[in-house]
């Protein structure tokens, strides 16, 4: 008390109250100015200018840095408090609606250099509440510069900006049921179906609204059937029917 003013209370239940601030000394990571009687190189201590450090057995843990970012020195687990129970990491972009600033990003760092990113983009300008969709955007790192590789959309579609490589005896596999496979042994390609009498269906649009069906393979004869003309072109490629009826070798 100073002169009839308290400015620090002790009370045995319910601890000290300050009525003013509590000033220390800078500090280190070795030995943190606000640390522990039984632990004294853990604790809080003055990083740099404008800046707060955390350690941890003498080492810096956290660093929270003047440009409100936080530096961390080793891996950031995320732990269930109990089953069931979500594991978040949430990055939010409080951006107001028709704000230029409409992404919110994770990014990767290799060596100082930028190792890639993934993008939460609006799909559209938030320019009211009525429409929040987004998408995902999925960068890798070339020559230390980000480049698109991959993106999500709204509607869920999936647009590659490269080549899809699938590696041998590896499957694409299409249908809700694996109905369909495309693959290859390192020796040959295969397109299969994998459930009873589906045919092969081939199409094409010819700049009009529709599709149109050129060739059907039907899994029930097994056959080939063809819309239109086979046309064979070139003075030695040939038309060769092997099976066992009136064969017929048409030479173009």
């Amino acid at each position: 008390k100073d002169n009839g003013t308290n400015f620090v209370t002790f009370n045995s239940s319910t601890g000290s109250t300050f009525s003013g601030n509590i000033l220390g000394a800078d500090g280190s990571n070795s030995s943190p100015s606000f640390s522990f009687s039984s632990d004294t190189d853990t604790g809080m201590y003055k990083e740099g200018t404008n800046e707060i450090g955390f350690a941890t057995g003498g080492s810096r843990a956290l660093k929270l840095d003047a440009s409100l970012n936080a530096v961390f020195s080793g891996d950031v687990f995320i732990n269930k408090s109990s089953d069931g129970a979500d594991s978040s990491l949430t990055i939010n972009n409080s951006a107001s609606h028709g704000s230029t600033d409409e992404t919110a990003s994770l990014k990767f760092q290799q060596a100082g250099y930028t190792g890639g990113k993934i993008v939460s983009n609006r799909a559209f300008n938030y320019s009211s509440a009525g429409n929040r969709d987004s998408t995902l955007q999925f960068y890798t790192s070339q020559d230390a510069t980000d480049t698109l590789a991959l993106t999500i959309g709204s509607d869920q579609s999936a647009t590659f900006a490269n080549n899809i490589n699938i590696g041998d005896d590896k499957a694409l596999t299409l249908g809700a049921g694996s109905d369909s496979q495309i693959f290859n042994t390192g020796s040959h390609l295969f397109i299969r179906n994998n459930t009873s009498d589906q045919d092969i269906i081939f199409q094409v649009n010819d700049g009009g609204s529709t599709q149109t069906e050129v060739m059907r393979i039907d899994a029930s004869v097994p056959s080939v059937n063809v819309t239109g003309n086979i046309i064979v072109s070139g003075s030695t490629d040939n038309l060769i029917h092997t099976g066992t009826s009136d064969a017929s070798d048409n030479k173009g």
